[in-house]
């Protein structure tokens, strides 16, 4: 997987991409809700956040 490919083809769709979330913050919310987030998927986040009704906003869950 190519986090950076996938947040192009996000914006290619008009979906926002926000800042990265930082280590700390996965740590965080892995924590809160004891998941474990897939590598891919943290590399995804830890590249940019996707936001939308079709997505978390996980900051919006600290």
């Amino acid at each position: 997987m190519d986090p950076y490919a996938i947040i192009k083809q996000l914006r290619s769709q008009k979906i926002r991409v926000q800042k990265p979330l930082t280590l700390a913050e996965i740590l965080h919310i892995e924590s809160k809700y004891e998941i474990i987030f897939p590598p891919d998927l943290r590399e995804l986040y830890m590249t940019g956040l996707p936001t939308g009704p079709e997505f978390v906003d996980w900051r919006k869950t600290f």
